[in-house]
């Protein structure tokens, strides 16, 4: 593994810089005019489909990669649950 995919790597500033799920309820509530019901729809379903992508996708990406990106693309998506 390069020290570029390490814990100091971009994937770790990309996942540093995920909100909580309180972060984007209270945007949709504010700036979108989105209900809560339908935030958390959202955020569900985005959850949903990003892991059925990664899944599908998998076998373009080279395996060492896609070990550390599924650590960072897990942690963001468990800070939305």
């Amino acid at each position: 593994m390069t020290a570029a995919l390490g814990p100091a790597g971009p994937l770790a500033l990309l996942a540093a810089s995920i909100p909580d799920r309180k972060w984007p309820l209270q945007f949709a509530r504010r700036y979108c005019s989105i209900g809560l019901h339908e935030a958390q729809t959202a955020l569900e379903r985005s959850a949903t489909a990003a892991g059925e992508t990664l899944h599908e996708q998998q076998h373009r990406v080279e395996p060492a990669f896609m070990q550390c990106l599924r650590v960072e693309w897990d942690a963001g998506l468990f800070s939305l649950k």
